[in-house]
């Protein structure tokens, strides 16, 4: 079955979906965001625990997404190896994020959760119209 569709494009489908759900949330719980930094920054165990989700995420990225020639597989790529790079400097570096994330939350949570369904639009966009076989039954 894996020969039916390409990935690349069901990455950026689940990329697309991940976007937009979060920027959606963001915008219906103008306060959610804020409240996980929040928790975070008072938990050592929760900042860990996010440091290795995120490392393993973008470890899996890398390792199991080829680059391609396509523009939306070196997109794909390279998002991945950004978030196997956050994922470490989480771990070896917990204090250095969270004061970034909560200043951009708190100027303006509006225009992030606008960003992040665009962005989520953008993939979404992009997975069904590169060519790239999505898979389909038929």
């Amino acid at each position: 079955m894996a020969e039916n569709y390409n990935l690349t494009a069901l990455l950026a489908l689940a990329f697309g979906a991940y976007a937009l759900a979060a920027g959606f949330g963001m915008l219906r719980h103008p306060r959610w965001g804020m409240g996980m930094i929040d928790e975070c920054e008072r938990s050592a165990a929760l900042r860990f625990l996010v440091g290795i989700v995120v490392f393993v995420l973008g470890t899996t990225l890398v390792l199991v997404h080829p680059m391609g020639d396509h523009w939306l597989s070196i997109l794909i790529t390279v998002l991945g190896w950004i978030i196997l790079v956050e994922g470490l400097v989480l771990l070896a570096f917990p204090g250095l994020i969270w004061p970034i994330a909560k200043a951009m939350l708190a100027s303006s949570n509006t225009i992030y959760a606008l960003a992040a369904m665009a962005i989520g639009i953008f993939f979404i966009v992009a997975a069904f119209t590169t060519g790239l076989p999505l898979p389909v039954k038929g």
